[in-house]
């Protein structure tokens, strides 16, 4: 809705339903700050940051579940100063896509299209779906009012025994580490799944889908990947481990006397291969000598590098010499 005009003494005034509705929020929350209603309140349970969330998911929210962060509840065009005075947000069911990461921790029971209180920060109890008991961190579920334990979001400070719903002290502030995952399939349409690799070299926990990013080496089954914070703090694969494959790699080596003129090859692409070559094999000077002593000629020393699919060294060949030039007095000698 637009700004609320002002009226002087005297006037008339009639509200629409969505303008005292507003009136009534802004109300509530002052009051609610200032300690001056009469509504039951839970007592504070944490040490976290509150702010004031308006519950409009479409369903009551029980003290411990949790909303995705929407708009504020007062937003500046309503009422700049009511906006300014506190942090406030309207509550939505989380969303997969938008609310990683960015969720409310409700401290009171609130009703559908009531207002209370939320943590955003700090330490607080919520409720949490674990999955696995090595689990150590929580974080929104497509849909559902309710944590989910996994590789990322809020910290798990402490949590009751077992699986499934249970009590949890969180740490909003504390954010997961990049997490190891070993793919449990080939990458496919830039996304890929995995389970979390533990300390044990066992993959204890449920698959998961992560998104990929672009242009690096697809991930292959049995690879490992870490699992970082995208652009929009969206859990996202970053390869990290396994080998790549070497299918016929594209030759840049050259094993005679070099051509006086440069190579016209195209070079090799890592992101974009050439097609029907998997990986590719260099050459490289490794060093170069004249032995003065003995024939008098300089030789150059080589060795043949081979790179799998990921851009990773898989084989270096064994040294071998090439003699470069003689030296005029090696002709002179040999001529004599």
């Amino acid at each position: 809705m637009g700004d609320i005009n002002k009226v002087t003494t005297g006037q008339k005034v009639s509200f629409k339903a969505e303008t005292f509705n507003t009136i009534a929020d802004t109300v509530n929350l002052i009051n609610r700050s200032r300690g001056r209603t009469g509504a039951p309140e839970a007592k504070r349970g944490g040490s976290g940051n509150t702010i004031f969330v308006k519950n409009t998911s479409g369903s009551d929210i029980e003290r411990g579940e949790v909303l995705g962060i929407d708009a504020p509840i007062m937003a500046p065009g309503t009422n700049e100063d009511e906006f300014l005075a506190r942090v406030s947000f309207k509550g939505v069911t989380p969303d997969g896509d938008d609310h990683k990461g960015k969720f409310i921790v409700c401290a009171d029971k609130i009703k559908d299209g009531d207002i209370g209180r939320g943590y955003i920060a700090g330490t607080c109890h919520a409720k949490v779906d674990i999955q696995a008991e090595a689990d150590e961190f929580a974080d929104i579920e497509d849909g559902e009012t309710l944590l989910k334990s996994g590789a990322s979001g809020a910290k798990i400070l402490w949590k009751e025994t077992g699986t499934g719903e249970v009590w949890t002290i969180l740490s909003l502030t504390e954010n997961s580490m990049p997490a190891i995952y070993k793919a449990t399939a080939d990458q496919s349409d830039g996304k890929v799944t995995g389970k979390r690799l533990a300390i044990d070299g066992t993959t204890p926990g449920e698959e998961e889908e992560h998104d990929v990013y672009y242009g690096l080496a697809e991930i292959k089954i049995n690879d490992t990947y870490l699992l970082t914070a995208g652009f929009a703090g969206e859990p996202t694969a970053y390869p990290c481990g396994g080998m790549g494959e070497i299918n016929n790699p594209f030759d840049l080596t050259y094993s005679a006397e070099h051509t006086e003129a440069a190579l016209t090859d195209s070079g090799w692409s890592r992101v974009a291969p050439t097609e029907g070559h998997i990986g590719a094999i260099i050459t490289m000077q490794v060093g170069a000598a004249f032995y003065e002593s003995t024939d008098k000629k300089f030789y150059a020393y080589f060795r043949d590098y081979t790179f799998d699919s990921m851009g990773q060294l898989s084989l270096v060949s064994a040294e071998r010499r090439q003699e470069v030039f003689a030296t005029a007095q090696q002709c002179d000698e040999e001529g004599s």
